[in-house]
């Protein structure tokens, strides 16, 4: 069995605890038909602007464990890390609520692999101000990951 890193050791003390009070996550256009055949039904799919997200709790998500783990979207892969556009230029952001960051756990190296995975499968700029809009932000605390990494006193030169 592989050995988990000390954030997953972190997320699976909290059971679960994004998947049940953040929103559901939102789909890439790729993302839709794997999530189908993996057994989502349509009608659990909503479409959000040219966003498609799943209604209620993900049907994958049985706590404290993610039944689609390495599977799961982008939007998964990458929490606390988001995506989002400000003054029409591309951005990322962090959820201070999420406790691995309220400890000071989500290391430089798992921001620039989130960002990474999100340049990867860029979005068109349209998605993302619709994942922006849909997402429930109360959910949220989002800060800069430049302004989390400076409060954790990390070097942000090399941030990707």
């Amino acid at each position: 069995m592989k050995k988990l890193s000390k954030l997953s050791q972190e997320c699976l003390q909290h059971k679960g605890l994004c998947c049940e009070n953040r929103t559901p996550p939102f789909l890439l256009q790729k993302e839709i038909s794997a999530f189908l055949s993996r057994g989502c039904s349509k009608d659990k799919l909503s479409r959000k602007g040219t966003c498609y997200s799943t209604e209620g709790l993900c049907p994958f998500f049985r706590e404290p464990f993610c039944r689609i783990y390495p599977n799961r979207p982008v939007d998964c892969k990458t929490y606390p890390v988001s995506i989002g556009i400000e003054n029409g230029q591309i951005v990322y952001v962090i959820d201070k609520k999420c406790p691995a960051v309220q400890k000071g756990m989500v290391t430089r190296r798992f921001i620039n692999s989130a960002v990474r995975l999100w340049r990867k499968n860029l979005p068109p700029l349209e998605w993302i101000e619709d994942y922006q809009r849909n997402d429930k932000s109360e959910n949220y605390d989002l800060i800069s990951i430049e302004a989390y990494l400076n409060d954790c006193g990390v070097n942000t030169e090399d941030l990707i």
